[in-house]
């Protein structure tokens, strides 16, 4: 029972990332909002303000569910005035602490993004030598949020979740001071801290019918596809990309793009290739029994495993890939889940309990289960 992963009496004791991760399960396990356990959830999340980026994005997540469940499982555009006062004080939070396009895990929590633009101006995402006037405005731009990061860092797992709440808030009617150009960096961020090289690789792709925007990505009129996927920061600082970064940054340009309402066909091309290469890099290192390439970042604990299968199901929503190589992501990741599920419907943690106990664990494996990412976070927010 999904129910059983949170318990009123014990959950509160975790930061509030935690428990709205775990309330973001059970409303996608069917649990009805009406739940004292959601309540009170609810209740909770309202009277406390994030302190951390993945408290906020997780909890903008939740936002979005629970208010949908409560509305029959239809987007709600216009929430009540306490729920939107939270949504948007949560979302300026985060929008704070988006330094050149990329987050860590606090933010400074101002009202908004904080770097100014020139309305009349594009900001043009061009890639490496196609510098123009507009590239490098934004690229000083891009720069100058980034040194206003005291601890010089991101890493693309803050940043995913702060894309996703972000895009949450956004599905709710919800936007941020400066979004415009916000999300146009965040765009530029990923697009840059992408891997710049890999070797080539005959993609297979086997799209769902009739998925809303589905893409195809097999671009045959374009240079054949390489792996490249993204590591835990920037991509200059040598880390191997591995698999819960790759998802995480794919999800981030998917998500990212779908709020620029002004891409240039050329643009459009470039973050389309990004995807294609990245579905690529999935490919050459294709596993549902681990987080793949994890052990070269410095031992990372095989606890990543189900935040790895978490990240393969929102790439496989968000693009409509079915499968990849003759791989069916749903169809390996639900057999290995339904084997590894105890008896009394949980999923045993690690021993290292990091990142993932048992109610971590067990999350990630309903989400998954659930196909919890839907389409829209991939498409305009106004859609």
């Amino acid at each position: 029972s999904p129910a059983g992963i949170m318990h009123a009496g014990q959950v509160y004791r975790f930061p509030i990332g935690r428990p709205a991760l775990l309330g973001l399960a059970l409303l996608e396990g069917r649990v009805p909002p009406s739940d004292p356990v959601l309540v009170q959830l609810w209740e909770k999340l309202l009277a406390k303000p994030p302190v951390t980026t993945y408290e906020a994005g997780v909890g903008l997540l939740f936002a979005e569910a629970y208010l949908r469940a409560c509305n029959g499982g239809r987007r709600v555009t216009k929430p009540s005035n306490m729920s939107r006062e939270w949504m948007r004080k949560t979302a300026d939070y985060l929008a704070s602490g988006c330094y050149g396009g990329g987050w860590t895990y606090h933010c400074p929590g101002a009202a908004g993004y904080s770097i100014g633009e020139d309305p009349k101006q594009r900001y043009s995402l061009n890639g490496p030598g196609e510098e123009s006037g507009e590239d490098a405005d934004l690229a000083k731009l891009a720069d100058e949020s980034a040194a206003k990061n005291l601890s010089k860092d991101h890493d693309h797992s803050n940043s995913q979740y702060a894309v996703l709440g972000l895009k949450a808030a956004s599905l709710c009617g919800v936007k941020v001071k400066g979004s415009r150009l916000m999300w146009r960096m965040v765009v530029h961020h990923f697009l840059k801290d992408q891997e710049a090289k890999g070797p080539e690789v005959d993609l297979k792709l086997t799209r769902e019918e009739g998925g809303r925007g589905s893409e195809d990505y097999s671009m045959e009129d374009e240079p054949k596809p390489r792996a490249r996927g993204w590591s835990y920061g920037e991509a200059s600082d040598r880390s191997p990309a591995y698999g819960t970064m790759s998802a995480a940054g794919m999800t981030a340009l998917l998500v990212a793009q779908s709020e620029v309402e002004d891409l240039s066909g050329g643009e459009k091309r470039r973050i389309k290739l990004a995807v294609r290469d990245c579905l690529a890099w999935f490919q050459q290192n294709w596993s549902v029994d681990k987080n793949p390439l994890s052990e070269k970042f410095g031992g990372m604990p095989p606890g990543a495993h189900y935040y790895h299968l978490y990240g393969l199901e929102r790439i496989g929503m968000l693009t409509q890939v079915r499968a990849i190589a003759g791989h069916a992501w749903y169809k390996e990741g639900a057999e290995l889940l339904l084997k590894a599920q105890a008896a009394d419907g949980h999923w045993p943690g690690t021993a290292e309990a990091y990142p993932e106990d048992n109610r971590i664990k067990t999350a990630f494996a309903i989400l998954f289960l659930a196909r919890s990412t839907r389409e829209d976070y991939a498409v305009r927010g106004n859609d």
